[in-house]
């Protein structure tokens, strides 16, 4: 398969996507398994989610050509449909549909679609994007104090193990020295500190977006038995985690440059028009796609490395 189109499988998977109930997930490419042969059948991109608890799959086909379609590819659709229990099946082309295709598309409950691609004057002043601000959220560890959860005999005092200590010496941030309960899983201050922001969104609140940084001391209260670090008297499990950071946040703006602009439409008309842009940031492409539905102020917007291949 060409690059080319795979690229217009991914683009038709990502309009469909923006376009699904909510829960539903899409998946291109996609394998499904045929009900009469038993073996699993590619799709070009599927879209699945449940009515109550019934599960319902939409499949999507595309194709690439120069040429109208005719209904013998949707003849072929509706066999494949069939035999692999989808709900609809949904055909996607670059050039169109001829009236018999799309009179047989309707008989047998397949969807058309086109994608057309728009010059950049078609879509001048509409979903236009001159650059991406990417706001960039830092956090430097400063200091860092547990309170661990005494148990009788233990001294007043209770001393970090040499192996310990060593790790933090070494990497305070990403030392693995704290256990789950049963020793499952080993964690690091990083780990707990990010955990804390889920807890705690409001953590940058107020720290300005110009770099200037704010120190800001967090306190992380653990049940008794949920992290454990090992002492000198054994493991003992943590009551609180003192941290301190400085934080800072700083705003990095970079060119968006337009890739492509396109129509996806039904028999009807368009129904969706859509802008692709590509921008990078901290050493990676990435890949913005804007996109509304005719006659709709809401636009859905979709970012995504470059190279990745599925959706």
């Amino acid at each position: 398969m060409s690059k080319d189109w795979r690229e217009f499988e991914k683009r038709v998977a990502r309009i469909e996507a923006a376009l699904a109930p909510s829960g539903a997930v899409v998946k291109s490419p996609d394998r499904v398994r045929d009900l009469v042969t038993g073996s699993y059948r590619e799709v070009d991109a599927s879209i699945r989610y449940k009515v109550g608890t019934v599960p319902v799959l939409i499949t999507i086909e595309c194709r690439k050509r120069t040429t109208t379609q005719d209904d013998t590819w949707i003849e072929q659709l509706a066999s494949k449909k069939q035999k692999i229990g989808a709900a609809k099946t949904i055909a996607v082309s670059s050039s169109g549909f001829s009236d018999p295709a799309i009179k047989t598309a309707s008989l047998y409950g397949i969807e058309i679609r086109r994608i057309e691609e728009l010059s950049p004057e078609e879509i001048l002043g509409w979903l236009k994007l001159g650059s991406v601000v990417h706001i960039v959220r830092h956090s430097t560890l400063k200091k860092y104090d547990a309170n661990l959860w005494a148990e009788a005999g233990d001294k007043s005092s209770l001393t970090l193990a040499a192996g310990v200590i060593q790790a933090f010496e070494e990497d305070l941030v990403n030392a693995p020295v704290f256990k789950t309960r049963g020793n499952s899983k080993t964690l690091t201050v990083n780990d707990l500190w990010r955990a804390a922001q889920q807890q705690k969104p409001d953590v940058y609140e107020g720290v300005p977006e110009d770099g200037t940084k704010v120190r800001r001391n967090i306190r992380i209260e653990l049940p008794k038995g949920l992290i454990y670090v090992e002492t000198t008297e054994g493991p003992r499990g943590v009551k609180t985690l003192l941290l301190g950071f400085d934080l800072f946040v700083e705003r990095v703006e970079t060119p968006a440059i337009m890739a492509e602009a396109y129509a996806y439409s039904d028999a009807g008309g368009p129904i969706v028009q859509a802008t692709e842009y590509l921008t990078s940031f901290l050493g990676q492409d990435l890949q913005i796609t804007m996109q509304s539905e005719v006659g709709s102020n809401e636009v859905h917007v979709t970012i995504q490395a470059s190279d990745v291949d599925a959706v």
